[in-house]
């Protein structure tokens, strides 16, 4: 079994936070108001991991909206991890940001969309890359059962059943006849 420790995870133009790092000292508990970020917080690091949010979307507004609820241009939305795994440091980074292009014979560029950059340990990863170091450090399932109280009880009953054969070992027949006297 792995053991998994954030030390570290910096997030910069990330929804609604522009520059935040969060040291975690050992066994660590964020609560706070509504609205303060601890939804944010989280959906940080899925999203760093998992391409997704929190909540399993990946199609979600994780760049910096204007109080009129616009995206705020030209900003790059980043988010690092530094983990520990087993005692052995390792660093993810994405980082997002809009794509600008001069077409030949334009005096401006325009917007052509977005792209994502990975690294690894400071060094630029391909997508395939960076999701593969992800997937030997944690398996996303594990990750959202242990982090959702809510994601077991909304698994179809198989996957319940399979998730607990896993756990317990199954029983057949023969157990349970042996368990009472009465029943053979």
């Amino acid at each position: 079994m792995k053991k998994l420790t954030i030390n570290k995870l910096t997030l910069k133009n990330f929804k609604g936070i522009k520059d935040f790092s969060f040291e975690p000292n050992g066994n660590t508990s964020v609560f706070g108001e509504n609205a303060s970020g601890k939804t944010t917080l989280i959906d940080s690091f899925t999203w760093l991991l998992f391409n997704s949010d929190s909540q399993g979307k990946t199609a979600f507004q994780l760049k910096p909206v204007d109080q009129d609820g616009q995206e705020i241009h030209n900003l790059e939305t980043e988010v690092e991890g530094v983990l520990e795994i087993n005692n052995k440091p390792v660093a993810l980074k994405k980082r997002f940001y809009e794509k600008y292009t001069k077409k030949r014979g334009q005096a401006m560029a325009e917007f052509t969309g977005h792209t994502t950059d990975h690294f690894i340990d400071d060094v630029p990863a391909k997508k395939g890359e960076f999701d593969s170091k992800v997937a030997e450090i944690l398996d996303m399932n594990a990750f959202k059962l242990v982090t959702n109280p809510m994601e077991f009880n909304q698994l179809h009953w198989t996957g319940r059943r399979q998730i607990l054969l896993e756990m317990c070992g199954d029983v057949t027949d023969q157990d349970v006849i042996d368990s009472d006297s009465k029943l053979s």
